[in-house]
């Protein structure tokens, strides 16, 4: 199986502007077995939280390195992980998430030598110290046969194939610019998070009809091969913000994948920032970052590469 990450972080429009930075951050990563794991970020835009762009850097790296070791510590078992995490094991990880992205932060801040934030009573002003740095988290782990979905905030995590366009999960939406946010207190309450299974059609009948445990042991020993060509899209809500409703977001979405499959990876990578730059200018104006992981079987060549071949003959 032939699989690609491309991603770009652009600075908002409106930014410009106001000559302010991107407060967008991306991450990604392959493991041994061929996971992918992906993360994007939005640092808060606020005045309040100057440091946001930092603490989104720190959020993607710590969502990417908590998925390493945990798949790590499984031994490249995929079933027992997507079996955890299914269950007891998402829960214990948003709290994981949630501290070690606070450590990383306090130790940050004290390395740089910012001064801390002090209470009344002259105590440090530890919460405080964390909404300088306020920030989303998106995150997807990519094994062989499930996906393994987490989100804090806005943004969006979407799966397309030939069959259509979906959310992976369905994360809360405030009103207007309002966000859940890592900084916030017990922020991991407000994490949402999900494991599917391939085939996706199927899944979702077997939910209904046996529960979530059968559904799970019933499929998840399938393959990505079987549901090939795909893509996952992580992006912020920069993105889904400059469309006027859900399903034109939706059809932008279908519409990357088409240039996936039409043009390939490397020419979608060289136009994507321009693309982004232009989705910001005419829509929201703000920080857009979009990480597509494109999955597509071996020998897969790009269909105007295709039809090049074929007139040539």
């Amino acid at each position: 199986m032939m699989q690609r990450i491309i991603g770009e972080s652009i600075q908002g429009y409106t930014h410009i502007q106001r000559n302010l930075e991107c407060q967008d951050r991306k991450l990604s990563r392959e493991l041994e077995d061929g996971s992918l794991v992906l993360s994007v970020a939005d640092g808060h835009g606020s005045r309040s939280c100057p440091y946001s762009g930092t603490g989104a850097e720190l959020a993607v790296n710590t969502f990417c390195k908590l998925i390493e070791e945990l798949h790590s510590g499984f031994q490249n078992a995929g079933d027992l992980l997507s079996d955890y995490l299914n269950h007891q094991g998402s829960l214990k990880f948003a709290q994981t998430v949630e501290r070690a992205w606070k450590e990383d932060v306090q130790a940050y801040h004290l390395k740089v030598g910012l001064p801390m934030p002090m209470t009344q009573t002259g105590e440090e002003d530890l919460n405080a110290l964390y909404r300088l740095y306020g920030t989303t988290l998106l995150g997807l782990l990519i094994a062989p046969t499930f996906v393994f979905a987490f989100q804090i905030g806005d943004g969006d995590i979407t799966y397309v194939d030939d069959g259509g366009v979906q959310p992976v999960v369905v994360a809360d939406k405030l009103l207007g610019v309002e966000s859940h946010s890592l900084c916030s207190r017990e922020a991991w309450k407000k994490a949402v998070s999900t494991v599917r299974f391939q085939p996706w059609e199927q899944h979702f009948e077997d939910l209904k009809t046996y529960g979530p445990d059968t559904a799970a042991s019933t499929v998840h020993f399938q393959s990505w091969e079987q549901h090939l060509p795909c893509a996952f899209l992580l992006s912020t809500d920069g993105l889904s913000n400059s469309y006027a409703d859900d399903e034109a977001f939706r059809q932008t979405c279908a519409q990357y994948f088409e240039a996936l499959k039409t043009y390939g990876p490397d020419a979608v990578e060289e136009n994507l920032p321009e693309w982004l730059s232009e989705t910001s200018r005419l829509g929201c104006g703000d920080d857009t970052t979009l990480l597509m992981a494109y999955l597509a079987p071996d020998g897969w060549e790009p269909q105007a590469q295709k039809a090049e071949e074929k007139e040539e003959e």
